[in-house]
């Protein structure tokens, strides 16, 4: 008998990659290069179910990057980060695909590695925001998870995390003053709703909608008990998308004036979105952070992780007094991995136990023998193949007795209780 199964293991490469975030620089084994030649099945498509876990370990080993301006004095204090640390994520193939390169370039398995709006993803694949408030740990992209990992802020210093990339715009710093420093972040919910305005609503006759505006008929945004305040963050709670509110609202408004943040204004100043509105701020508008780099070709991908942004500014907001520092990661390449299962039969046998497998013959009649045994009949399976799918296969080396007509197999497993597991399906 031998340990079988279709999970199989796959490692990949690394090479250097380039940034312009914070200047030029090259980072060795920045870029991390898989081929998935071995998710192609011989015979039909890549089949719905089909299941991709990858790991990738990380570290910092180019020392932070960090400047000064103004007299400020944090770059003294920067730090690497405590490394190395794992990220990871899950791809289940939600239907067929034709090949593994039409895996790869669908938007499905790239809405699992998330980034920003300028690479191409919609909500909830964008990534967090990060600055004032960081809600990195809220998301579920891998890029989400690599933010939830970068400290903030900095160990031993006032910088704080405020955007990520590879070739976007860093932050201006002008952006980030702020009177005190940090901005402070603050998530109360303020008010739940649905807009309504134009027609279709109830008399009395209904206000318009309006460009720029988000309406509830019926409502006094000016007397709300808790008001709201230049900044306060508007959601549309369908799609994620957001604006931000720009003048607060007089006694008797039955409508708040808004600034577009990420898309969400062209819904919200529609009737029947349903929003919410919270004191918190998302991310500053110039900072744009970005996910990892992606792209594919055949049945390779590779994936660039992103440096990280710093700043600190004065603690009273002085103009043209503050820090920047970068951050650039690299892949470690033979502790990364990769495993996969061809199907969505997600049945497997417990780890950190053996188990025994006998066969039971038998003839026409239903008679059957005793359970027979051989001397290499039991399978370990250790702790750390806990997530994988698990399971024996039964090799017969013997002829079957001269009676039988049929045979089936049974398992015993040697912990929990005891018992034999016999096979309803007979050969």
């Amino acid at each position: 008998m031998e340990l079988g199964g279709d999970t199989t293991n796959i490692n990949p490469q690394g090479s250097p990659g380039v940034y312009s975030i914070g200047g030029a620089h090259t980072e060795a084994n920045s870029i991390l290069t898989w081929d998935l030649a071995a998710v192609q099945p011989a015979v039909g498509p890549v089949a719905g179910g089909t299941t991709i876990t990858f790991n990738f370990a990380l570290q910092q080993t180019t020392t932070t990057v960090c400047t000064d301006t103004g007299g400020s004095a944090q770059c003294v204090n920067t730090s690497n980060q405590s490394s190395p640390f794992n990220v990871g994520f899950t791809f289940t193939c939600p239907i067929d695909y034709v090949d593994v390169n039409t895996m790869l370039s669908s938007q499905a398995f790239k809405d699992r590695i998330g980034g920003s709006i300028a690479q191409g993803f919609s909500p909830p694949f964008v990534v967090q925001d990060l600055y004032a408030c960081n809600n990195s740990a809220a998301g579920g992209t891998l890029s989400d998870k690599f933010y939830s990992k970068s400290e903030t802020p900095m160990t031993g210093s006032t910088l704080y995390l405020v955007s990520v990339g590879i070739n976007n715009a860093a932050c201006p710093p002008g952006s980030l003053i702020s009177n005190p420093f940090p901005a402070a972040c603050s998530s109360a919910i303020l008010l739940d709703g649905t807009t309504s305005c134009d027609a279709g609503q109830p008399s009395p006759p209904p206000t318009p909608c309006t460009a720029g505006q988000m309406t509830v008929d019926g409502f006094d945004f000016g007397s709300m008990t808790l008001p709201l305040a230049i900044g306060n963050i508007v959601t549309d709670q369908l799609t994620g998308l957001t604006a931000s509110v720009a003048a607060v609202p007089a006694v008797g408004d039955n409508f708040v004036l808004l600034t577009d943040i990420d898309g969400g204004l062209a819904t919200l100043e529609t009737n029947g979105t349903i929003f919410q509105i919270t004191s918190g701020s998302a991310s500053i508008v110039p900072c744009s952070p970005d996910g990892f780099g992606y792209t594919n070709t055949g049945t390779t991908f590779s994936l660039q992780v992103p440096a990280t942004e710093y700043f600190s500014g004065d603690p009273a907001g002085a103009a043209g007094v503050y820090s920047q520092a970068y951050r650039y990661y690299n892949f470690i390449p033979f502790s990364c991995t990769a495993a996969f299962l061809l199907d969505d039969n997600t049945g497997s046998l417990h780890s950190n136990r053996d188990y025994e497998t006998g066969i039971v013959y038998m003839d026409d009649f239903g008679r059957a023998s005793t359970v027979l045994t051989s001397n290499e009949c039991t399978t370990y399976f250790e702790p750390v193949t806990s997530v994988y799918k698990n399971k024996i296969k039964v090799t017969l080396d013997s002829l079957p007795p001269y009676w039988a007509t049929k045979y089936k197999f049974v398992v015993k497993p040697s912990q929990g209780t005891y018992q034999t597991v016999y096979s309803n399906i007979f050969y």
